[in-house]
Order: structure tokens, then C-alpha cells, then sequence
């Protein structure tokens, strides 16, 4: 989508809100931490394709990570490593298309 940070805060209003597809967007690792303020956010995708901003394993790994409230996640273009694998395995129902083997 075309989502920016400013559409972003808007949806902070949504304090329900337990679902939320950030994938292919144009958002940063420090805009995404918004969603850090969705106290009910439950289920987050995020990833990248070819023409959406490049996100940090790093980055995204430590937001997914601070998220309280978040329980499953699906990962799409992030060049996660082992150790970002593990650490998100251990706190979160993790998928990825194209899924690993």
C-alpha cells in the first residue's frame, strides 16, 4: 500500500486493533515502530519487495521482539539470519513466505 507514517499514527486511534499487514509498504524500520503503541496488535506482517524500502534485519528483528502484545508474525523479504530466526522462534508463531524449509 501506499501507507505513510502519518497514515500510520492515524490507525494508533484503533486501540482495539489486533491485526495489522505493513508488508510491501514504503514505511522504515523507526516508522513501523509505531505499532509498538496497538496495545491489542496480536497478528503483524511486514517484508519487502523490489520497489518498497529496504528493512533492516537487525531493526525489524528488536521491533518484532518489543512488542508486547504480538504473538504471530509473518516475515517476507528480510534477509533474517540464524540468530534473528531463533530469537523470533522463541517468542512468536514466525512465518515467511516463501516458507523455509
Amino acid at each position: 500500500t501506499r501507507i505513510t507514517r502519518v497514515g500510520l499514527q492515524h490507525l494508533l486511534r484503533l486501540q482495539g486493533l489486533q491485526a495489522l499487514d505493513l508488508w510491501s509498504t514504503r514505511l522504515s524500520v523507526d516508522d513501523l515502530r509505531l505499532v509498538l503503541n496497538m496495545p491489542q496488535l496480536s497478528d503483524l506482517s511486514v517484508g519487502q519487495t523490489m520497489n518498497t524500502t529496504r528493512l533492516d534485519a537487525d531493526g525489524i528483528t528488536r521491533l518484532l521482539l518489543d512488542c508486547p502484545s504480538l504473538k504471530r508474525v509473518w516475515v517476507d523479504g528480510v534477509d533474517l539470519q540464524p540468530e534473528h530466526l531463533q530469537a523470533l522462534r522463541d517468542k512468536l508463531d514466525l512465518q515467511f513466505h516463501p516458507p523455509l524449509r
